[in-house]
């Protein structure tokens, strides 16, 4: 059973869960930082498996995600997503498989120190 940092890490950021663009964040992103290694040597396909999973294609998941990411960047009291993508635009959001890669990353991140204190 998947955890849900990835959704609480979203929210932290300033993403509306009411947006279906978030539902597949959370799944790509949990995806990739499961096994980050697959991703970057492309034995995972994010789009695939969303397809799989909720039946999309591969563009109406990327317009879906890219919404909810830009909605996100455009909502005026969001500094916690522009201070992790400091040298993009206010305008304009990073892209979207630059942001589930630094969140998948984040994620495994704390996931990883979490474990080791408990050691």
């Amino acid at each position: 059973m998947f955890s849900n940092v990835p959704a609480k890490y979203l929210l932290e950021l300033g993403f509306f869960p009411q947006h279906s663009g978030f539902g597949y964040l959370v799944y790509a992103i949990r995806m990739i930082s499961a096994d980050p290694l697959g991703y970057y040597s492309g034995k995972i396909d994010v789009y695939a498996a969303l397809k799989s999973e909720y039946g999309v294609s591969e563009s109406c998941a990327k317009r879906c995600m890219y919404y909810s990411l830009q909605t996100a960047w455009q909502t005026s009291y969001n500094s916690r997503l522009h201070s992790i993508f400091p040298s993009y635009s206010k305008n304009y959001p990073p892209s979207l498989s630059e942001f589930i890669c630094r969140a998948a990353i984040e994620i495994s991140g704390e996931t990883d120190v979490g474990s080791d204190r408990s050691a």
